[in-house]
């Protein structure tokens, strides 16, 4: 029963490690969006990708998470963890998963950033599996990914290096699917993209238009044609209110796909 318990207290209280260097979880903001923010200007951008990350935390690892780390009893934290894993791994996409991994890496994004910033002002971030390394100067990309892969087996992580990559002036910057050149953007295909939905969904109806768009918006089910079509317009507006967060929403561009978008759903 105590261990119940714990577990209850453990799991209200459990507060992701905020940071300027892990930024997963900045409440009142989106993470992605803050994770592109802090590179934003920057005339060098490394990114590194970490090789099936959630999978490759082992449940050891979460185990002394819940016990050293936040202070349960043994039992409390074996069962924490049957919760937060599925065949001895954490689920990708599971909100628990983001919130555990935060807590395991901490240490380790604590450490590099720490180290980064000693050296000419380099910026470090990581969201989940993708590490986002920038500055003002050229990057050492063989010895941050030398260092960077050091501290990842500590974790029995490592990067995955065919995801690796470097960009300089002039080249266009994305971090988590936002551009980060000047000021915060979402890619022109992007917008040419919607702009093509609201047109056919405009000229077709929302029923047809669902047929050849729902797919690329979800890998949910539906169960039915209403399902779909509903799932259809939920997932543009999601798309249009993405635009109006990386862009502002006093932007024209917004501000004209949302227009498009209230005339076609009063429909």
């Amino acid at each position: 029963m105590m261990g119940l318990k714990s577990i209850e207290s453990t799991w209200g209280e459990i507060k992701p490690p905020y940071g300027g260097y892990t930024l997963n979880f900045e409440e009142g903001k989106s993470p992605i969006l803050t994770n592109a923010e802090v590179h934003l200007g920057k005339k060098y951008l490394l990114k590194l990708d970490i090789k099936d990350f959630y999978s490759s935390l082992c449940t050891e690892d979460i185990v002394h998470m819940f016990q050293w780390k936040l202070g349960t009893d043994p039992e409390a934290a074996y069962l924490l963890t049957l919760l937060c894993t599925f065949k001895d791994e954490m689920p990708t996409g599971a909100p628990t998963s983001s919130v555990v991994s935060e807590l395991i890496m901490h240490d380790f994004d604590y450490l590099v950033s720490l180290w980064l910033k000693q050296r000419d002002g380099w910026t470090y971030s990581r969201y989940a599996d993708d590490i986002c390394i920038s500055s003002d100067y050229p990057l050492d990309v063989s010895f941050i990914t030398f260092f960077i892969g050091q501290q990842l087996e500590e974790y029995g992580l490592s990067l995955n290096e065919k995801k690796t990559k470097y960009f300089g002036p002039h080249q266009a910057k994305y971090v988590t699917g936002v551009k980060v050149n000047e000021k915060p953007n979402v890619n022109r295909r992007y917008i040419r993209n919607l702009r093509a939905i609201l047109h056919d969904w405009e000229k077709n109806g929302s029923f047809s238009a669902s047929e050849r768009y729902v797919d690329q918006f979800s890998k949910f089910n539906y169960s039915s044609y209403e399902g779909r079509e509903n799932l259809f317009k939920e997932s543009v507006k999601g798309k249009i209110n993405w635009v109006g967060q990386v862009r502002g929403m006093s932007d024209g561009v917004y501000l004209g796909l949302k227009k498009k978008y209230t005339k076609m759903i009063s429909v």
